[in-house]
């Protein structure tokens, strides 16, 4: 059974973590830039790839009170990774917003 993940969803993930593998030793983080629905682009957070050299500065933020991975990020290297396809990191804001059963948005339930 399929949990739903599409190929091109894989070829982010990889380019994403191949951009973090070439920055190790130092703190950075590599975030997917994505598309805007009004033609800009904007950050991917939730969907970044962190170094183990970042662990430090994003402790520092989280005891400062920090919870907001953007503004965390922002004491580290950001290296922007282009989103491969239009629409890769599609929002789920509500529970139908996920692909069903169906493979496509809003059907069956989540395939998890």
């Amino acid at each position: 059974r399929s949990i739903g993940i599409r190929r091109h969803e894989l070829k982010l993930v990889a380019a994403v973590v191949a951009v973090a593998a070439d920055h190790v030793g130092v703190p950075a983080v590599a975030v997917p830039l994505q598309v805007g629905s009004e033609g800009g682009h904007q950050r991917e957070w939730l969907h970044a790839a962190w170094t183990a050299e970042s662990r430090a500065v994003l402790a520092a933020a989280w005891e400062a009170g920090e919870r907001a991975p953007r503004r965390a990020g922002m004491g580290l290297h950001v290296v922007e990774v282009e989103v491969p396809e239009p629409g890769a990191l599609a929002d789920a804001d509500r529970p139908e917003d996920l692909l069903g059963d169906t493979g496509s948005r809003g059907r069956g339930g989540p395939d998890r």
